[in-house]
């Protein structure tokens, strides 16, 4: 029996009918990623199977104690308890039992010898049921999902209400993972994330023993956490097997064999329609032309496929600028007296396409606007000959909100035809009388592509672009990669869409605080460049005959390495194994301390809170032992 089935679902807002007879279930450990345009209808559709909102018609079935988890759940959380204890509080279910076990606890203490087997038997039960529901494990867990989503130990108790909106969602989120649900939902998990955190989560949801429902725009987390992918389109449900990369290709041949049909069927319709008309009027063979107009009249129709992706939307230039598109010596960037990074030398070659990547703060937005010289610098910047930017900004100024989006475009261009506007709109999928929609009522996806339309009319030969998959739907992302794939101009953008990166980049630079890295080819590369860094350095090394000493040298240092790496892992596991102890010992001492006749003894009293205040303290030692040598066990695996 499935996890979830949902069946013939329809769901009307007013008059608009959003989902129009969806069918689909969920089975154990399935894992789904569900695709579609902004607008789609994927949002109502969560809300339905979490059922959050109940369909207008259709049915909704949930397995018997299946338990779904799901973001909407977590929001009513008080958000005056600190980060640690919002984390907490995914365990909550396990207070009854916890208290549960201190009773039996101290029902022992108290008979002593004369305890019956009964209640030796239901504290051995609850005791197994805590264990099988990571009762003992929790804080562990807790600390390393906190950790894995870049929460400091030091952030573990501040205030939930302190904390930005990104931070907010991440704590939400690492509850949910903390509750495991046999159905986990997230919509737009890595919105705020980066990409450490986004491969960490990556890694968590790899290694999830639930069933996973996932709404993303994020192509690459896609490819490595799902292995169906279910398209919402026109307000049904279609499902292919695979990941999104297979979608792709599984979508492409489903467009093709459509389009093979629908030709063959509008030929058949004119051949039908033809003869109807020629022989509908003639006594001898009006009889077959009626009966070829019933056949025509219950033909079920083959409906056009809607290819977007065969969109041309182009980055055209006129000016070829010269070889050496912008030379920088001793470049810096202060702000508010604090270096971003230390001053890096770099060039950037007529047609190359970079990827700009680097922790959030390091400067790569200002970098750019440094380069359209909206902000102080220090060292050079320098542009060759010729050089026409075109910059797509993170926040785009907004077009007069009273405009329509016809005349947004036709204002910046009024030299340009009516056709060749609505062509340009056309492009990033503004057809028919969308066109004549207001700016102000634009969604952020839907102003991102009225200034990829604005930006292809510019005529730029170099593209400076920030963040410009950040609010696209799936199919405008690939409209836009088809489009700059072909740009034969030069291009610097700023991306954390790892997808977008490996179908654009020609080369990645990483930018931090040390200075600038660079690695040749997209972001797969650049992941495979820093693993086998190490082995490149050493297969140098040993090609060079005059460097025995130093290959000598450099076998000693892998040695060392190598061994210090164990070390770290061995260390670790033991660190585990004493926070384990030491939780279980802290468990004792806190429940002798909860138990009044323990203060029929002052002094013992009062050594016990001595002991725990000191298991307190070695804990907390631990834990930032703990995190540290996680942090470079990844390190090393990355360097490995």
């Amino acid at each position: 029996m499935s996890l979830l089935a949902l069946s013939d679902i329809h769901v009307f807002y007013g008059a608009d009918e959003v989902l129009r007879g969806v069918t689909f279930s969920v089975e154990k450990k399935e894992r789904i990623g569900l695709i579609g345009r902004n607008g789609a209808g994927k949002t109502t559709l969560l809300r339905v199977v979490t059922g959050e909102i109940e369909p207008d018609l259709g049915e909704r079935h949930v397995m018997r104690f299946v338990k779904l988890g799901y973001i909407a759940q977590n929001r009513t959380i008080d958000e005056n308890l600190t980060v640690w204890q919002v984390a907490k509080s995914a365990f909550e279910h396990l207070d009854a039992l916890a208290a549960k076990i201190e009773n039996l606890e101290q029902q022992i203490a108290e008979l002593g010898e004369t305890v019956d087997s009964k209640t030796l038997e239901d504290y051995d039960q609850a005791r197994h049921s805590f264990t099988l529901q990571n009762g003992y494990q929790a804080d562990t867990d807790i600390r390393r999902i906190l950790i894995g989503l870049q929460f400091r130990p030091d952030q573990f108790e501040q205030p939930a209400k302190s904390l930005s909106g990104g931070q907010r969602t991440r704590l939400y989120l690492a509850r949910l993972l903390l509750l495991q649900p046999d159905l986990l939902i997230l919509d737009e998990p890595t919105n705020y994330l980066d990409m450490a955190t986004t491969a960490w989560l990556e890694t968590y949801l790899t290694g999830f023993q639930g069933a996973l429902l996932v709404v993303s725009h994020d192509r690459y987390f896609l490819d490595a956490v799902t292995e169906t992918t279910m398209e919402l389109e026109d307000g049904k449900a279609l499902r292919f097997p695979g990941s999104y990369s297979t979608y792709i290709t599984l979508r492409e041949e489903l467009n093709r064999q459509q389009e093979e049909a629908y030709i063959r069927q509008q030929e058949e319709i004119v051949k039908l329609e033809d003869f109807i008309a020629r022989n509908l009027v003639r006594a001898s063979t009006t009889k077959r032309a009626q009966s070829r107009r019933k056949v025509l009249e219950k033909m079920e129709r083959v409906q056009a496929p809607k290819d977007e992706l065969r969109s041309v939307l182009t980055f055209d230039f006129t000016i070829q600028p010269g070889k050496e598109v912008l030379t920088g010596k001793n470049f810096a960037i202060t702000v508010a007296n604090r270096s971003l990074f230390t001053p890096i030398d770099f060039k950037i070659y007529r047609g190359e396409h970079i990827a700009l990547i680097g922790d959030n703060g390091v400067g790569k937005t200002t970098w750019l606007k440094a380069i359209l010289g909206q902000v102080n610098y220090e060292g050079t910047l320098e542009c060759t000959t010729n050089v026409q930017f075109g910059y797509f900004a993170q926040e785009n100024p907004t077009p007069d909100p009273s405009l329509t989006v016809l005349e947004a475009l036709w204002s910046r261009y009024p030299d340009r035809s009516e056709t060749d506007i609505r062509t340009r709109l056309g492009h990033v999928l503004f057809t028919g009388e969308e066109v004549y929609r207001h700016v102000g009522s634009l969604s952020g996806g839907e102003r991102s592509r009225l200034t990829l339309a604005l930006l292809s009319m510019a005529k730029a030969n170099v593209l400076l672009l920030d963040e410009p998959t950040n609010h696209l739907d799936l199919t405008t992302k690939e409209i836009l990669e088809n489009a700059l794939v072909d740009f034969e101009g030069t291009i610097l953008f700023v991306s954390h869409d790892r997808y977008f990166i490996n179908r654009i980049a020609t080369s990645v630079w990483e930018l931090t605080p040390g200075g600038l890295c660079t690695y040749e080819g997209n972001y797969d590369d650049y992941v495979q460049a820093q693993k086998t860094e190490t082995k490149d350095n050493k297969a140098a090394l040993d090609a060079d005959p005059s460097s025995k000493t130093q290959n000598e040298a450099s076998r000693q240092l892998r040695k060392q390495q190598k061994t210090l790496q164990k070390q770290r892992k061995d260390r670790f596991l033991a660190i585990e194994n004493e926070i384990n102890d030491y939780e279980a010992k802290k468990m004792e001492i806190e429940t002798l301390l909860n138990d009044p006749s323990t203060y029929d003894d002052p002094k013992q009293a009062h050594a016990l809170s001595d002991q725990l205040a000191v298991l307190e303290e070695k804990l907390l030692a631990l834990y930032d032992h703990w995190s540290i040598l996680a942090n470079q066990i990844e390190e090393d695996a990355l360097s490995t």
